[in-house]
C-alpha cells in the first residue's frame, strides 16, 4: 500500500515452466502512479536454446512494448490485454480498489475491498 493507500505491487524474480524461463524485472502495478495500475516494467523468456527475448512495456500505459531477441536485435511492438493479470495483481494486494473509466478518464472509487 502506499501512503494514500492506494495499491502497489512489484514484482522482480523469476521462475521455470518446463524448459522456459520467465524474469520480471521490476513489472509493477502502481495505483498512484502515471499508468493507474496498468502493468509497467520488462518481461525476459529465455527459450529452450538460452537466448533471452526482452518484452519492455513503454510508460505510455497501452499494454505495448518493444520486442528484443538477446537484448540486440529489434524485432517490433507486441500489445497483449494485461486486464486479467492487472485485476489478479488487485485482488493480491489489500486496500482501495480505485480505476480510471476508460471512455470518460474519470477515476472512481470503491471503497475498501476485502
Amino acid at each position: 500500500m502506499t501512503e494514500d493507500d492506494q495499491r502497489h505491487l512489484s514484482v522482480t524474480g523469476g521462475l521455470a515452466i518446463g524448459q522456459t524461463d520467465l524474469y520480471l524485472e521490476q513489472v509493477a502495478w502502481d495505483q498512484s502512479g502515471p499508468c493507474m495500475g496498468k502493468t509497467t516494467g520488462t518481461i525476459w523468456i529465455r527459450e529452450p536454446t538460452g537466448y533471452w527475448y526482452s518484452w519492455a512495456l513503454g510508460d505510455d500505459c497501452d499494454g505495448c512494448g518493444e520486442i528484443r531477441f538477446s537484448d540486440s536485435l529489434d524485432m517490433g511492438e507486441v500489445c497483449l490485454d494485461l486486464a486479467y493479470l492487472e485485476e489478479t495483481a488487485l485482488r493480491v494486494v489489500p486496500g482501495k480498489q480505485t480505476a480510471m473509466l476508460s471512455d470518460t478518464g474519470e477515476v472512481t472509487d470503491s471503497g475498501d475491498v476485502p
